[in-house]
């Protein structure tokens, strides 16, 4: 299955993660993300049963939530193995997805060559997160076998998607590869080709694992694996070159890595303002077989020496992927092995020129007289206390804690609160984007007999039933007949009013294990807690945005007997 978590804007992770697909015959692999100009984010994968395996998307919206209901297939249809897709954003909204697909661009073997070769195809996607327009092929020789498809979109809007384009000679025992160049090819951000196939590099090499970048030049950079078959005491290094917008190249290709022993392989590449930064797998570089390592461009030109990314280095660190974070820093994410139960783990690490910008807290009403600011820790800075500003006051309220309670509030009084943190060497962070969030309103009337008081806000009441008190239903009347009371739908958050809107938790035997499933309420964040014996509660994890209408969690079954329960923080 596919899986997330949102980072803030320090690069700090928020929520627990969640699933993306929704669609679960079959395998769920290779993912991609973009955010897109509206601060959208779009997730492309390949899934499928193995006979026919396509690419599918979903968006989630700028407030944390699903914009379909499912998962919304890119490629058109036919029996096809489609894999390795890759997304960028487009400067005018919505995105382009490129991907590779077995036997598709030669179906009738017109090419005359032994077995089917994949070929490399895209598709626009809009701002809504549908396809729009057909999908294309990229790649115009069909003899040869095109893969590992990447794509960029450069600062005059066009797009260069570019990819490894193999040749495969001889029969037998004496098949060998041959010719296998890394290929560009510019299209308008329509999908609309303005050059033919561009060959980036030549010779006798073998490349592979191509990825782009647009640079501050208005070009693009371009980095691969390369295997130097003329030199047997040299085996994979990371290669580099700057290209303009017509993919000319601007000076040589160079590699990347000064440690040759090993393997050195499968480059990411991120943009951030002017500088640019290379990651990479190395092989026994630092002292325990994979490691991840960095470089750092400015201008297109290598800056420093290349920097180890890991600081754990028992056993393997691989498969590393970078992007920029505003216009000053880098996140790099990877995995790691871990051993035992756990397995592989995804481990971070972030690069700041300046001290980052914190996200906008969450501002929560308690009652008619109180809020609860919380946030996300900043997990691997070094913070010694947060600073936090309510109602645009220049004096700050300090605390260690990642949460405030701000009280004697007027009944439904909007409030806003904005956040800071300070460094343990003193360095105080910027001002986040404020949070806007209002009390509840007095319970002056209600569903009682005389109109009394009943316990619910009155302007939570009239939301759903009117403002006439008269109509209001008493608290534990279940207007919607769903089994749940209006007043624990108050609590839970969801819609008295239609029965599809309830906090319902059951468990459901699964191959991974067991599984507990609820109801949510899109852009609400709950807690799941554990207990032996319903009196003592004890946290599952962090909390839990709903980007969705339903959640679930993978139980751990080597504990024994467990109840289970859910509460919504917001």
């Amino acid at each position: 299955g596919i899986a997330a978590r949102w980072l803030g804007a320090a690069g700090d992770a928020q929520y627990e993660h969640f699933r993306v697909n929704s669609i679960t015959t079959g395998d769920q692999e290779n993912p991609r993300s973009v955010f897109l100009s509206d601060g959208s984010a779009l997730v492309v994968w390949q899934g499928g049963d193995g006979i026919t395996r396509n690419i599918f998307s979903r968006l989630i919206r700028p407030d944390g939530t699903f914009a379909t209901t499912s998962d919304v297939q890119v490629n058109a249809g036919g029996q096809h193995l489609r894999s390795a897709p890759a997304v960028a954003a487009l400067a005018g909204g919505g995105a382009v997805v490129v991907w590779e697909s077995l036997g598709q661009d030669d179906p009738n073997n017109a090419s005359g060559v032994r077995r089917r070769l994949p070929g490399i195809y895209a598709r626009m996607v809009g701002a809504d997160g549908q396809p729009t327009g057909s999908e294309f092929l990229v790649n115009q020789t069909v003899e040869l076998g095109q893969r590992s498809p990447e794509v960029a979109v450069l600062a005059n809007g066009n797009v260069v998607i570019g990819w490894v384009s193999e040749k495969i000679s001889g029969s037998g025992e004496l098949e060998r590869v041959d010719n296998v160049r890394v290929m560009v090819r510019i299209f308008g951000a329509d999908g609309s080709p303005l050059t033919g196939e561009i060959a980036l590099t030549g010779g006798s090499d073998i490349c592979a694992n191509p990825v782009f970048a647009a640079n501050e030049s208005g070009g693009f950079t371009a980095a691969w694996s390369r295997l130097d078959r003329d030199d047997a005491e040299k085996s994979w290094d990371v290669i580099y070159g700057a290209y303009d917008s017509g993919a000319g190249a601007i000076g040589g290709q160079e590699p990347v890595n000064s440690f040759t022993y090993g393997d050195q392989y499968a480059p990411r590449l991120a943009t951030a303002g002017s500088s640019q930064m290379i990651v990479w797998t190395s092989l026994g570089q630092d002292g325990s077989w994979e490691g991840v390592y960095g470089r750092l461009l400015d201008g297109q030109a290598l800056v420093g020496d290349a920097f180890l990314v890991n600081t754990a280095s028992v056993s393997r660190q691989f498969f590393p992927a970078v992007a920029a974070v505003g216009e000053s820093g880098y996140l790099v994410a990877w995995s790691s092995f871990v051993g035992g139960a756990g397995g592989v783990d995804l481990l971070a690490q972030r690069y700041w020129q300046t001290v980052p910008m914190p996200s906008a807290p969450a501002l929560v009403a308690l009652s008619s007289y109180e809020l609860l600011a919380a946030w996300a820790p900043l997990e691997g800075l070094e913070v010694d206390r947060y600073l936090v500003y309510v109602d645009g006051s220049s004096t700050a309220i300090e605390t260690f804690d990642n949460f405030l309670k701000l009280d004697d509030l007027f009944p439904g009084s909007q409030h806003t609160v904005r956040l800071a943190f300070r460094l343990a060497d003193g360095r105080i962070s910027p001002l986040s984007a404020a949070a806007a969030g209002r009390t509840w309103g007095l319970d002056r009337k209600g569903g009682l007999p005389g109109g009394l008081p009943d316990g619910l806000p009155d302007d939570w009441q009239t939301l759903y039933f009117g403002a006439e008190p008269t109509g209001w239903p008493r608290p534990h009347v279940d207007s919607d007949l769903d089994g749940v009371s209006d007043q624990m739908e108050f609590f839970a958050g969801t819609d008295p009013t239609d029965p599809l809107s309830v906090m319902k938790l059951s468990i459901e035997q699964t191959a991974m294990g067991f599984r507990l499933d609820w109801r949510s309420v899109a852009g609400s964040v709950y807690q799941l807690q554990s207990s032996t014996d319903f009196g003592s509660w004890n946290n599952v994890g962090g909390r839990r945005f709903a980007p969705g209408n339903v959640d679930s969690v993978l139980l751990d079954g080597s504990q024994g007997l467990l109840y289970y329960r859910v509460l919504r923080i917001r």
